[in-house]
């Protein structure tokens, strides 16, 4: 798996056969893991959306994910 958030990565992803993971999923997977919890998620994601590379609602899908867990 990658970390990537590059746009040409990403358009190289299925031609490459890439795995890729972006930050917002890696906060994600972080969460389920309690790696951290769910409020330093949220405030990562939170801080994600503030600082505007993803589209809002790709972050807004993502929180919704963290609130189902419990």
């Amino acid at each position: 798996m990658i970390a990537s958030n590059d746009g040409e990565v990403r358009g190289l992803q299925l031609i490459l056969n890439l795995n890729l993971i972006s930050s917002p999923e890696i906060v994600l997977v972080m969460e389920r893991a309690g790696v951290i919890s769910k409020e330093r998620a949220l405030e990562s994601l939170l801080q994600l959306k503030r600082i505007g590379w993803f589209s809002p609602s790709v972050i807004d899908v993502i929180v919704e994910e963290v609130g189902k867990v419990d």
